[in-house]
C-alpha cells in the first residue's frame, strides 16, 4: 500500500510538470494528454529500477516524458512523410 500511496503523492505533485514538459515538445494538448499517460504508468512500472544515487526522481521522470514526447513527434512526423510520399505517387 506504501508504493501505491506514494505514487499518488508523486502523481497529483507532479502531473502538471510531467504535462508541460511533454506539451512543449508536442506542442499538441491531445497527444501530450497520451503522452502523459504513458509516462505515468511507465514510472510506475520502472519504478523499482529508479536509482537514487543517478539523480533526482523529478529529473528522472521528466527526462522520461521528454524522450517519450520526442519518439511521439518523430512517430508523427514519420507517418506525415510516408503519407505525402504516397500522395506524390
Amino acid at each position: 500500500m506504501g508504493e501505491r500511496a506514494s505514487f499518488e503523492t508523486f502523481y497529483s505533485r507532479y502531473i502538471g510538470l510531467i504535462y508541460s514538459t511533454v506539451f512543449r515538445v508536442l506542442n499538441n494538448g491531445s497527444d501530450a494528454e497520451d503522452v502523459t499517460q504513458d509516462v505515468m504508468f511507465m514510472i510506475w512500472e520502472k519504478s523499482p529500477m529508479y536509482d537514487p544515487a543517478r539523480g533526482k526522481p523529478l529529473t528522472w521522470a521528466t527526462t522520461m516524458a521528454r524522450n517519450k514526447a520526442i519518439d511521439r513527434l518523430r512517430s508523427v512526423q514519420r507517418r506525415l512523410r510516408l503519407h505525402d510520399e504516397v500522395e506524390k505517387e
